[in-house]
This record gives C-alpha cells, sequence and structure tokens, in this order.
C-alpha cells in the first residue's frame, strides 16, 4: 500500500483526491472556495442567460408575470428545506472529520425532513395558489402558473439538501458540477 505523509493511501481515491487531502489546511482552503466560486459563478452566469433570453421569447408583459411568479416561488423555497441543507452541511461535515458513521444518518435524516417539507409545502402552494394570486399578487389570473410552479418546490428542497450535503463531505468539484450541470440544463429548457 502506497503511504500519503503518514496514512494509507484509499485504493479508491485518486491522485489528485490524495493531494488535495495531504495539502495544508490554507491551500486547500483556497482550493476548494476556488472550485466553489467557479461552480457557482458558473451556474449563475447560465441562469442569468437563460433568463435574458426568456425576457426577449416572452416580451415585456408576458415576462413581468414570469417575474411575479418566479419571486413568490423563490420566497417559498427559503421554505421549502426547512434548513435541512444547512443542517447536513455542518452535521455531515462534523461526522466526516471524525469518521463517524453517523454521516449517512444525518443525510438520511435531512433528505427526508426536506423532502416531506417540501411535499407540505407544494400542497399548501397548490391549495392557496388562488389566494396568494388574487391578495399577495393582485393578478388572479396567474393561478394556473402559480400550480405548475409549485410543482418545483419538491424538487429544489431535495436538491438545496444534497448540495448541502456535498458541502459538508467537503466535495467541491462534485457540487461546483452540479451547479454549473444545472444551469445547462435551464439554458436548454429555454431554447427548446
Amino acid at each position: 500500500h502506497p503511504y500519503v505523509g503518514e496514512h494509507f493511501a484509499m485504493p479508491f481515491l485518486t491522485t489528485s483526491e490524495v493531494a488535495r487531502i495531504t495539502m495544508s489546511p490554507r491551500r486547500r482552503l483556497v482550493a476548494d472556495s476556488m472550485i466553489s466560486a467557479l461552480g457557482t459563478g458558473g451556474g449563475r452566469i447560465l441562469t442569468l442567460a437563460s433568463i435574458a433570453m426568456l425576457a426577449r421569447i416572452l416580451g415585456r408583459e408576458v415576462f413581468g408575470e414570469f417575474g411575479a411568479i418566479q419571486s413568490t416561488l423563490l420566497a417559498l423555497q427559503g421554505f421549502a428545506g426547512w434548513g435541512a441543507g444547512l443542517t447536513a452541511t455542518r452535521s455531515l461535515s462534523q461526522a466526516a472529520s471524525i469518521g463517524s458513521d453517523r454521516a449517512g444518518r444525518v443525510a438520511a435524516a435531512s433528505l427526508l425532513v426536506s423532502a416531506f417539507s417540501g411535499l407540505v409545502l407544494t400542497g399548501l402552494t397548490l391549495i392557496l395558489a388562488p389566494w396568494i394570486c388574487s391578495a399577495a399578487l393582485r393578478a388572479p389570473l396567474l393561478v394556473g402558473a402559480l400550480r405548475i410552479g409549485a410543482f418545483g418546490l419538491l424538487p429544489i428542497a431535495v436538491s438545496t439538501t444534497l448540495l448541502g450535503a456535498l458541502s459538508g463531505l467537503r466535495v467541491f468539484r462534485l457540487q461546483a458540477t452540479a451547479t454549473v450541470l444545472g444551469g445547462v440544463a435551464l439554458l436548454v429548457a429555454v431554447i427548446a
């Protein structure tokens, strides 16, 4: 078995992963921060490009309606996961650093909480859509669009928790890749 510093190299780790593990905490922080920033930045740029294209396709009035629905759903997304992503990040980071099998239980519990709360919030949004559109948005014609958008709350709650779990496990390259792929998927959906 090859040695890496004072530790045995795990047979499933690539050379670059072994190098990352053995680098100083400062260098690892810089490298992980750069990967996260590039992934987040790439995903946001693709999202911005998608929204700009959508604005041109829909026109001013319809895009304004889209913006109202999107803003409402963004506000609801904060409640969708009930903080399960943050819990997964913190708990998995602690459990992984001591090599605990608790990490799997924390990840499963976080996913269960986010799925349940996302499902409940989706149901509430479907039921309350007429009231939200008439009282809050003052646009009762948007009920159908809000109900369609409500079905995105569950996957967003779960994906936020999964991204939190990846952060907690310090798998920043995979997290960055997932963020960029999400932006690409959005761009493809707008083009199609």
